[in-house]
């Protein structure tokens, strides 16, 4: 009986990490694959040994310590990657940009980044739309792009940035040193904002006016 309900209790988590993607859930998973193989490899040594096959025991404990150590590297390897924010395989990071530009009235999608952070995974990326449309237009669009993403992907939570084609002046906010300011001012900005963000109070940031002079 014991046996049976840890069986039950191992296709139910197979079930929860196929849909979830959990770490968690597969470690505490190995923990219990460990002990039926265990017990398993007991019971099936006893009744070997009654047909002559003696000293089995041994050979399954060394097959079943290999099974738990590479199944052990394989989970630790799975955090490790969690932990140090892998991005996605390229082929999907690749499908999403895909998924993306098909959305009808999107011109063009661009650096389309991933990370893996527990059981989600967080997209960014930028899109060009016409720059004839409205705010509520643009806003449509790009919630669509999150939707095509999203029905392929369940897992992602996505964040579409707009790099809508505009007549506007773009201003910068928030520089306070003079090679940032060359930088930006060559990528084409109208024009600069010197802020610290009251960051003078949070961090002892130098203060505005100390930057202007």
């Amino acid at each position: 009986l014991s046996l049976a309900m840890t069986v039950a209790l191992l296709l139910f988590q197979r079930h929860v990490v196929r849909v979830t993607g959990s770490t968690a859930v597969r470690a505490d998973s190995l923990h219990y694959r460990s002990d039926l193989l265990l017990n398993s490899g007991i019971l099936l040594a006893l009744v070997l040994a009654g047909f002559g096959w003696q000293r089995l025991d041994p050979l399954f404990g060394l097959g079943i310590a290999a099974y738990i150590l590479w199944s052990a590297a394989s989970i630790v390897r799975e955090a490790v990657a969690v932990l140090m924010d892998e991005e996605l395989a390229p082929e999907l990071s690749e499908r999403m940009h895909l998924l993306a530009s098909g959305v009808p009235g999107v011109l063009s999608t661009s650096d389309l980044r991933t990370r893996i952070s527990g059981t989600h995974w967080f997209v960014q990326l930028h899109v060009e739309l016409p720059g004839d449309l409205s705010l509520q237009q643009s806003h449509s669009l790009c919630k669509q792009v999150e939707d095509a993403i999203r029905s392929e992907f369940p897992r992602a939570q996505v964040l579409a940035w707009l790099q809508a084609q505009t007549r506007l002046p773009v201003w910068l906010k928030g520089v306070l040193h003079p090679q940032d300011a060359r930088q930006v001012q060559s990528m084409g900005v109208a024009g600069l904002i010197v802020s610290n963000h009251g960051g003078r109070t949070l961090d002892t940031a130098v203060a505005t006016a100390h930057e202007i002079g």
